[in-house]
């Protein structure tokens, strides 16, 4: 998906941090065109909306430590079929926030399809990408293809409580259930999302 430049424009009055900027000096690009950084901001097309959720759920994080305005990703990529974001650091006050929130939308984005933005139903042998069912069997044969095994977003909220429960708080899969939870409300605002037209998001 590629933006206008006043589009742009309106997404960096929201989002300071995706002001186009010099790698170099980090003086900013007058003509608002991301192609400068194309292979460090690089993101299969099916992930902007994530992307821009991720956006709106960093702000109030950076906004604690009054970091908006001085934020700066240095990379976005796909990497072992999981979104990746690398920036340049942050106040320590919030670096373990940020650290959590980078984690939910990594593993949410195992979920997204690269290609659309649908719900994920495969997973490609090789080269690992995840898909719809409709994308991965246009992309690939189906030898290809592995089915995604029990989907996130059709496991109970309920049961998730439960396991976490017997797990116990001094285990370390008390801490990875407990973080697999936290993503729930990120995930359920993406399902929202998937509602609504390009124009309405």
């Amino acid at each position: 998906m590629d933006f206008t430049t006043e589009q742009n424009k309106a997404l960096i009055e929201h989002f300071p941090y995706l002001q186009p900027r010099s790698l170099w000096t980090d003086e900013i690009v007058p003509d608002y065109s991301y192609d400068h950084i194309r292979g460090q901001w690089e993101l299969p097309d099916g992930w902007h909306r994530l992307f821009l959720l991720y956006c709106m759920s960093i702000k109030p994080i950076l906004a604690k430590a009054d970091f908006v305005g001085r934020f700066r990703f240095s990379q976005l990529k796909e990497k072992y079929g999981v979104l990746t974001v690398y920036d340049n650091g942050c106040p320590q006050e919030i670096y373990q926030e940020i650290c959590d929130l980078n984690y939910i939308y990594t593993r949410i984005s195992k979920l997204i399809c690269q290609q659309c933005g649908q719900l994920a139903s495969y997973e490609s042998r090789g080269w690992v990408s995840y898909f719809c069912k409709d994308c991965g069997e246009k992309i690939f044969d189906k030898e290809s293809l592995l089915p995604v095994d029990e989907p996130y977003y059709e496991i109970n909220l309920e049961w998730w409580e439960a396991i976490k429960d017997e797990a116990g708080n001094s285990t370390g899969e008390y801490n990875k259930l407990q973080r697999q939870l936290d993503a729930f409300p990120y995930f359920e605002e993406y399902l929202n999302c998937l509602k609504m037209t390009d124009e309405e998001f």
